[in-house]
């Protein structure tokens, strides 16, 4: 599943759940926006 068309529109797609509270894991990059550690920002 694919959030973003463009590197920065996934950029701001992730921003925007992390401001609503949601966290993001991918299983197959090693993101995990969950754990301060893996937080894109």
């Amino acid at each position: 599943m694919k959030l973003g068309r463009s590197l920065p529109q996934l950029v701001e797609t992730v921003t925007d759940l992390h401001a609503r509270g949601v966290g993001l894991r991918s299983l197959g990059e090693n993101i995990d926006t969950t754990t301060p550690g893996g937080l894109i920002a």
